[in-house]
C-alpha cells in the first residue's frame, strides 16, 4: 500500500512538474510569438524604408535629367538672345544711316 502511495506521490510530482514546465514554455511561445510579430513589424518599416529611399533616388534622378534639360535650354535661350541683341545693333546701325544727318 505503501509503495502504490509513494507511486502515486512521484505521478503526482512529475505532473507538477510537467504542468510548471507546460506553463513555461506556453509563457515563452507567448514572448517569441510577441517578438516574432515585433520583429515583422520592424521588417515591414525596413522594407517601406527601402521602397521611400528608391521612389526619392528615381525622382532625384528624373529632377536631375530635367535640371540638365533646362540648362540646356537656358544656354540655346541665352545664344538666341545674344543672337536677337547683335541683331538690334544691326538694326539701329542701319536706322542711324538712313536717317539724313541734320546739318549743324
Amino acid at each position: 500500500m505503501k509503495a502504490l502511495e509513494q507511486s502515486q506521490q512521484v505521478l503526482q510530482n512529475e505532473k507538477a512538474d510537467l504542468t510548471n514546465e507546460n506553463t513555461k514554455l506556453k509563457t515563452e511561445k507567448t514572448e517569441l510569438t510577441e517578438k516574432i510579430k515585433a520583429l515583422a513589424i520592424e521588417r515591414d518599416k525596413l522594407i517601406a524604408s527601402h521602397q521611400e529611399k528608391a521612389d526619392l533616388d528615381l525622382h532625384n534622378r528624373r529632377l536631375a535629367s530635367a535640371n540638365q534639360d533646362l540648362k540646356r535650354q537656358n544656354r540655346k535661350l541665352e545664344e538666341e538672345n545674344i543672337a536677337l541683341k547683335e541683331r538690334v545693333d544691326g538694326l539701329k546701325e542701319q536706322l542711324f544711316t538712313l536717317q539724313p544727318q541734320k546739318p549743324q
